[in-house]
């Protein structure tokens, strides 16, 4: 149907009943119109229904089916009246006349249900376009936001695992590499289209010393799903060596299905420089510990042993005297002898007391008595007091806490 046309017809029908039925009117008005222009053009003799077929096909083409049938039936009324003789001409009318206004009347009832059922089939056409249209926008639209949402998930997915830090992977249960990050290129100098193309170039980086700890680790094991930890270095495509800790787990499916392994890879060459370089700091301190002790020992040593000494050489000393005079005075070079070996057992228990301070036990403090340290003091100082001609008198001290080996440095 010609655009104007169904345009004028959607017009019309949007409108009332009266306008509508108006249109029949009007329809029917106008075949009585071209009717008498056709009669005085070509005079009488025209076919009494010829000018009013279309006034029924307008009426229900334009307003419907009740406006076809009232433009059928005003078309019957208006032949009765004016153009037949005598009036009433239902109830004189001859039978081809009848025969006429019978055919008349069923084509404009067929011609109005025919366009009624035209109108009706274009609705449900109308309707049924209406809703592929709308299910075809709809599908359009689902579909552009699942793939608006497939790329921002793929956005985010590429922004999450190209620009990571770390050297990530995805090893297929066959061996090959699903992905791997750009960052691999910085920290082994390959690219990762050269690791995809090749999945035995990251066996063949890792260093010859460290290549059984590589295999021994075996990454595309998938037995167990628990994460796994090893360190090895790699040689780089410049030929430097670069310490990786690698950390890979299994990736597993929805439906329990092996997917390969993901893996990260992090440049500790830093962190390993450092330790080895404390470990390095660790060693010479401890020499250096050595040797501060072996020194501290060899003083608390001369330290300690110098005065058992010194009273060994005093009580030597004493006894030279003792034995010069006449009569010599044995019970005073007795006396002597006795203190030297009191000296040298002193001598001997300041050694094994100094041994006890340098060992890794734990000392214990004591109660002790003041009057004992006093008296082994005077003892340790008896040859030199002899000597020197002095007398020492003491008082009884309270008792004190104090560690055993420290008695001799008194």
């Amino acid at each position: 149907m010609p655009a104007g046309i169904e345009h004028v017809r959607l017009h019309v029908r949007e409108h009332s009943g009266w306008v509508r039925y108006g249109v029949a009117v009007a329809a029917v008005a106008a075949g009585c119109l071209l009717r008498g222009v056709l009669t005085a053009l070509v005079g009488e003799g025209l076919p009494t229904y010829i000018t009013f077929y279309p006034s029924v096909i307008t009426a229900a083409l334009l307003a419907g089916l009740g406006p076809g049938l009232l433009a059928t039936a005003a078309t019957l009324a208006v032949v009765d009246y004016w153009l037949v003789s005598p009036r009433i001409f239902f109830w004189h009318a001859s039978p081809v006349e009848v025969t006429a206004m019978a055919l008349f009347l069923a084509m404009g009832m067929f011609i109005s249900m025919l366009t009624e059922f035209h109108r009706g089939l274009e609705r449900r056409l109308g309707e049924e376009a209406a809703k592929r249209s709308l299910a075809l926008r709809t599908q359009h639209t689902l579909e552009l936001l699942a793939h608006r949402d497939r790329s921002e998930a793929e956005q985010r997915y590429r922004t999450v695992a190209d620009f990571t830090y770390d050297w990530e992977l995805w090893k297929a249960p066959d061996g090959a590499l699903l992905y791997c990050s750009p960052s691999c290129e910085r920290i082994t100098g390959h690219t990762a289209a050269a690791l995809v193309g090749d999945p035995g170039l990251l066996t063949r980086m890792v260093h010859p010393e460290d290549r059984a700890i590589w295999q021994r680790h075996d990454c595309s094991a998938v037995a167990a799903a628990e994460r796994r930890t090893t360190a090895f270095r790699i040689a780089r495509a410049d030929g430097g060596i670069r310490w990786i800790e690698h950390i890979c787990q299994p990736v597993i499916g929805t439906q329990g299905e092996a997917l390969g392994v993901r893996a990260s890879n992090r440049d500790i060459t830093d962190r390993k420089e450092s330790e080895i370089e404390m470990q390095h700091l660790r060693d010479d301190l401890a020499r250096v510990s050595r040797i501060t002790a072996a020194g501290q020992l060899a003083a608390a040593l001369a330290h300690e042993l110098s005065q058992p000494l010194g009273a060994i050489v005093c009580n030597a000393q004493a006894a030279e005297q003792y034995l010069g005079q006449v009569p010599p005075a044995l019970s005073e070079v007795l006396e002597i002898l006795t203190d030297i070996g009191a000296d040298g057992q002193r001598a001997g228990n300041v050694i094994q007391r100094l041994r006890a301070l340098y060992q890794k036990t734990a000392h214990e403090r004591t109660a002790v008595q003041l009057n004992t340290v006093i008296h082994e003091t005077v003892e340790l100082m008896h040859s030199e007091l002899v000597i020197k001609g002095t007398s020492i008198s003491s008082r009884d001290c309270p008792r004190s806490r104090a560690t055993t080996f420290s008695y001799s440095r008194w």
